[in-house]
């Protein structure tokens, strides 16, 4: 299956879903809620996904620390302000996470991104 995501834009689509209010959660639950749609389905070696998670949203040489503000040693927050304009397929991504009920529940895409797709 070919990711339709990458693991940083389902760990955003996750923390939206997840809590609405704080847009927080445990590496585990964000594991388990990217596992349950199907957004990141390949996966490379012998990494658990919340562990995956975690590296990703907290180390990666911090490559995405403009999106996450890590809690705790088991809790990520999105930033409020990721929509930052040289980050700008990002914008869509967010915007779309906010109308994928649809997605989430029926488990089919409501649109596909493009990988570098620009916002106008």
């Amino acid at each position: 299956m070919k990711n339709e995501l990458s693991l940083h834009e389902a760990i955003v689509v996750a923390l939206i879903n997840i809590d609405k209010k704080t847009f927080s959660a445990t590496f585990n639950e964000i594991a388990a809620y990217i596992d349950n749609r199907n957004l990141y389905g390949e996966r490379k070696g012998n990494i658990t996904l919340a562990k995956q998670v975690m590296l990703r949203s907290t180390k990666a040489k911090g490559a995405y620390s403009y999106l996450f503000h890590q809690i705790d040693d088991q809790t990520i927050q999105l930033k409020s302000y990721p929509l930052i304009k040289k980050k700008p397929t990002l914008k869509k991504v967010i915007v779309d996470c906010v109308n994928l009920s649809a997605y989430t529940q029926d488990k089919k895409p409501i649109a596909k991104l493009k990988k570098n797709e620009q916002i106008v």
